[in-house]
């Protein structure tokens, strides 16, 4: 079966060789290596540059996008890295790859991808005036951040 690694990154800082180093180590701690997959990781990811307003801005429509994802699928989604990344890829990547045509595309039809949701839920309290508007009045009106515990 056709496998494939696709990460929506923003690289403002570092060069994709950073991404393609990084997601290989870690991939060969889970012993996926190219022996183990019978190939090199590198074939199969596929790093897509992801531009937006900038590190922790968020347009309208990418927080609308990360509630109705996390209310959808009950996975919470951050607005400063997983939630864009999958905005990027979901909004972007995908539908430019579906417009290359069959013999082009780098995803299949039936092709599994994997998108690694890599934290960053606090990064929501920071947008709290920009999420509550956009949640259900019934059942949300304002989110809390409690202090540590000591």
């Amino acid at each position: 079966s056709t496998h494939c690694i696709s990460s929506a990154a923003s690289d403002v800082y570092k060069r994709q060789e950073y991404f393609y180093d990084h997601i290989t180590a870690s991939a060969a701690e889970l012993g996926l290596t190219a022996d183990t997959l019978g190939v090199p990781i590198q074939e199969l990811l596929h790093i897509h540059h992801g531009e937006g307003l900038g590190y922790a801005h968020s347009t309208p429509e990418e927080l609308a996008y990360i509630v109705r994802v996390s209310q959808s699928t009950g996975v919470i989604f951050d607005p400063v890295y997983s939630g864009k990344g999958l905005y990027h890829f979901t909004q972007k990547v995908l539908p430019e790859d579906l417009a290359k045509g069959p013999d082009n595309r780098v995803f299949r039809s039936g092709q599994k991808v994997l998108f690694i949701h890599t934290g960053g839920i606090v990064g929501l309290y920071d947008k709290e005036s920009e999420v509550v508007p956009l949640l259900p009045t019934a059942k949300v009106s304002r989110m809390r951040a409690y202090p540590a515990v000591k």
